[in-house]
């Protein structure tokens, strides 16, 4: 038997497998890298799957960033936003969809009977020298900055308590503090969110975004092939784009 299906039979598994598949069809397929992933596209579940020291705990990960798009969270594909245009705007969107999932994930899987230091991939263990080093460098922008700081935010992983707090000041003062009472709003956001019964990520995307740039001209899309004003939502007033 493979580790995926040992994985698949674990007993802490089958009922988040049986709650998946109650909604859609689940296909596995090996991943491309080192780290496992999902997508969800109308009834259709993917799951890729890697080398892991730990199947059983990936293979819940995935499960629930399934689980709690079937809840009602929406991942955003595509966006127009004045505060930036390059690929930073593209790191910015896919840290916000998966660490919102994370906070919404993380209690199941702990009550499933996985630890703390099990739910992200074997690369987790590295995330402390990531961030300690960007630190060391600065941060030319905001957006630059803010997917680092939403991963510190993020529940469970490999560092500890007094760390992530040790951490959180450094964030809060680099660049000699100029960001710190945006990040300061996201962070209350985000411990709102943590907190809160809904799935419904949308109003705290738009407040997170309002913390960056406000008035803030941005829009976002649910697909790529969505166009505003008749798709996805506005963060702040609706505004019309000319088409090349």
């Amino acid at each position: 038997m493979s580790k995926l299906e040992k994985a698949k039979a674990d007993p802490r598994i089958v009922p988040l497998l049986t709650e998946v598949k109650s909604h859609c069809t689940i296909l596995f397929k090996k991943s491309d890298g080192d780290a496992w992933g999902s997508s969800l596209t109308g009834e259709v579940a993917q799951i890729y799957h890697a080398k892991t020291a730990h199947p059983a705990a990936s293979l819940a990960h995935e499960l629930l960033h399934i689980i709690v798009q079937l809840k009602g969270i929406k991942q955003i594909r595509i966006g127009i936003w004045t505060l930036d245009r390059t690929e930073l705007f593209n790191r910015f969107m896919e840290a916000i969809n998966n660490e919102l999932q994370h906070h919404k994930m993380f209690p199941t899987f702990i009550s499933a009977g996985f630890t703390p230091s099990e739910f992200y991939c074997d690369s987790d263990t590295q995330i402390e020298s990531h961030l300690r080093s960007n630190l060391a460098n600065g941060f030319k922008s905001l957006i630059e900055l803010v997917p680092d700081f939403l991963a510190l935010l993020a529940p469970g992983g490999s560092i500890s308590q007094s760390t992530k707090d040790e951490l959180l000041e450094a964030f809060l003062n680099v660049n000699d503090r100029i960001y710190r009472d945006q990040l300061v709003g996201i962070r209350n956001e985000i411990s709102t969110w943590a907190s809160s019964n809904s799935f419904d990520n949308i109003p705290t995307m738009k407040q997170i975004c309002l913390h960056m740039q406000n008035p803030c001209v941005a829009w976002f899309g649910f697909s790529d092939t969505d166009k505003p004003p008749n798709a996805g939502f506005f963060v702040g007033e609706q505004f019309e784009v000319e088409e090349s």
